[in-house]
């Protein structure tokens, strides 16, 4: 949603994640010619963190979205989070089985996790999402079998652990 641009019809309840150290900017993308969202981070004298940590990921073209939160998680330390995030994938793949062959397929994280039962970072993802000819969908997305069309933007909150 544009801001700006979007116009709510009827009064709307909303959750979100505020950060004071990172944001999103559009810029220009060599790699794909396009203006994609990069983490950035914003000048801003933080004294101490209040709240867990959050991370702003952005994943690359091709790549694996389970498999690369993964990564991140693990090169960070972070053995359980909630994740968000919103992006487009080449055609995506659900635990059920159900197949969607669209190319730049857009998806929404609707309820995200990484856990780490064995000391390895595992990411969940239940995804909503909709495809090049307006279909909607929902389901759980298969663990490395869903590479990033564009780009993949992630928000990454650290959990404590159990």
């Amino acid at each position: 949603m544009l801001a700006p641009d979007t116009m709510v019809a009827e009064p709307t309840e909303v959750t979100g994640i505020g950060l004071r150290g990172a944001t999103f900017k559009a810029l220009l993308d060599p790699e794909t010619n396009f203006t994609l969202f990069e983490p950035v981070p914003v000048t801003e004298d933080i004294k101490e963190r209040a709240g867990p940590r959050v991370l702003l990921a952005k994943v690359r073209p091709n790549e694996d979205v389970s498999i690369a939160i993964e990564d991140i998680c693990s090169g960070q330390g972070i053995g359980r989070a909630n994740v968000y995030g919103i992006g487009s994938l080449n055609g995506v793949r659900f635990t059920n089985g159900a197949r969607v062959e669209s190319y730049a397929t857009e998806i929404l994280i609707h309820e995200g996790s990484v856990e780490s039962p064995h000391g390895q970072p595992r990411t969940y993802l239940q995804i909503d999402g909709v495809d090049m000819d307006g279909q909607i969908f929902s389901g759980r997305a298969v663990h490395g079998d869903n590479p990033v069309c564009i780009t993949f933007e992630s928000v990454i909150e650290e959990l404590d652990e159990p």
